[in-house]
């Protein structure tokens, strides 16, 4: 069976920009994967608040394991300020698909370990369920972990001067979370 996430995270603009490129981890083989930019956002609302800058998101495939940096075929038009969010929807096909799902790469905060991750409320979203929730509200086993996905944009005020777009996106603390149908997993304690 074809296996889903949906992840998003929320940016703001730091000038008037625009989004030229995607950055995500995959921790499955053979994924085909969709991306849309939402622009516009609401305060305090999730990913899909603002409108939808593709009439049809951008598709393509991953067939091994790692890190993908996908340019767009159309860059994202941002204004200095404005709330966006990159949304990538990951599905399996037949040779990816696990019995414990899909794993995606998180960053999370641990003592001693990953102390200089950052995770805020509003920054990193997952769908579950038709549903985002913000996984800085993410409980395990009765324990807050919060934790942000692995997920960048890449912006540019010309063709010469790309950056990273800022917010969370997974620069160091990684580790493994396995969406499941009825469920999120984080495993803290192992390194992916």
């Amino acid at each position: 069976s074809i296996q889903r996430a949906d992840m998003a995270n929320v940016f703001v603009a730091r000038r008037d920009e625009k989004v030229v490129e995607i950055g995500f981890l995959t921790a499955n083989p053979n994924l085909e994967y969709e991306i849309q930019v939402y622009k516009d956002l609401e305060k305090g609302s999730g990913p899909e608040s603002g409108k939808a800058v593709f009439s049809v998101p951008q598709k393509g495939s991953a067939a091994a394991v790692g890190y993908r940096s996908v340019t767009l075929n159309t860059p994202a038009l941002l204004k200095k300020g404005e709330r966006f969010a990159i949304e990538v929807t990951l599905l399996s096909t037949a040779s990816s698909a696990l019995p414990d799902g899909l794993y995606l790469p998180v960053e999370v905060a641990l003592s001693g370990y990953s102390d200089k991750v950052r995770v805020l409320a509003g920054e990193s979203y997952l769908k579950q369920g038709g549903t985002w929730t913000d996984t800085y509200y993410y409980t395990e086993e009765g324990e807050s972990v919060p934790y942000n996905l692995c997920l960048k944009a890449f912006t540019a005020a010309d063709e010469s001067q790309k950056t990273d777009g800022g917010g969370s996106g997974c620069d160091s603390g990684i580790y493994g979370v396995s969406v499941l149908v009825w469920g999120v997993y984080v495993w803290t304690r192992k390194r992916v």
